[in-house]
């Protein structure tokens, strides 16, 4: 069964980051998959730095549209602001 499926019917928790919840590493079927370790590794985890210049991307194309609804402002003011507490946690 597909994790994402597994985590809306409370099967599965994963881990909550800055820009969501991704799966842990136990909770995931890799039967079948050849896979290293380390590219899983890799792949479950959150580069916060690049995030951070994401969201600075973000911004700049989000100020491209007039009258946008302020629950999207709101939206990515809360991740930016999850990353930058993230970020400076791990300094």
């Amino acid at each position: 069964m597909l994790w994402l499926v597994q985590y809306k019917k409370g099967e599965v928790t994963g881990r909550r980051t800055a820009v969501g919840t991704i799966p842990l590493k136990e909770e995931l079927d890799l039967d079948g998959l050849d896979i290293d370790a380390g590219d899983l590794d890799t792949i479950l985890d959150i580069d916060v730095e690049r995030w951070r210049q994401e969201m600075g991307f973000r911004e700049e194309h989000l100020k491209q549209f007039a009258n946008l609804p302020e629950e999207i402002w709101e939206a990515h003011r809360r991740v930016a602001a999850a990353l930058d507490q993230e970020a400076s946690v791990t300094a």
